[in-house]
């Protein structure tokens, strides 16, 4: 059953895109993406709300990637090493696109469906509501999250979000999110 992620990178569309980032994650990595979204934003000519929802849910994402990527599995730190994924922004039909991938454990699987099913089903409103609910009750995990990401993601961007679950091994799966946010033009 394994296959190594470039077989991954296939069910990516590239078209049009701005960038891609494939490989380890780390701090000057984030504030690299970070850097050009801001310098392909401008050049795009977006209104700062729109180049603020885009780069704040893009940085997201890559912190998601930094701190939930598996990087337990001895397999995959010794094959691809800590904080493993892609990243990628595109822009297409008046939507900001962002693509990302990384490998998660198994049993986390149906906590990250029920949790992205769950937001994709409240309305905006609802999902304000809910948002203050878990900021104000949060409690936080042992990687420093409090299970506000997915939720911050959903109020900037244009719903549903979207992702699958690729298998790698027994234990471990490739995990694509895709994300779209409208421009204001």
């Amino acid at each position: 059953m394994e296959t190594l992620p470039e077989a991954y990178y296939t069910d990516f569309d590239f078209t049009n895109s701005y960038f891609v980032f494939k490989g380890r994650f780390c701090s000057d990595v984030i504030t690299s993406i970070f850097n050009l979204s801001t310098l392909v934003l401008k050049s795009h000519n977006e209104p700062f709300s729109v180049q603020k929802r885009v780069s704040s849910t893009l940085i997201e994402v890559v912190q998601n990637i930094y701190h939930h990527a598996e990087h337990k599995d001895s397999d995959i730190l010794q094959r691809f090493g800590k904080h493993y994924g892609i990243v990628a922004l595109k822009y297409y039909y008046g939507l900001w696109n962002i693509t990302s991938g990384n490998f998660v454990h198994n049993n986390t699987k149906l906590k990250l469906q029920n949790q992205i099913d769950e937001i994709n089903n409240l309305s905006n409103e609802q999902l304000n509501e809910f948002y203050k609910f878990v900021l104000y009750n949060q409690k936080f995990t042992d990687k420093g999250g409090g299970g506000l990401g997915m939720l911050d993601i959903a109020r900037k961007i244009e719903k549903p979000i979207r992702y699958k679950f690729l298998p790698f091994s027994d234990k471990i799966s490739f995990f694509i999110v895709t994300i779209d946010i409208r421009t204001a033009s």
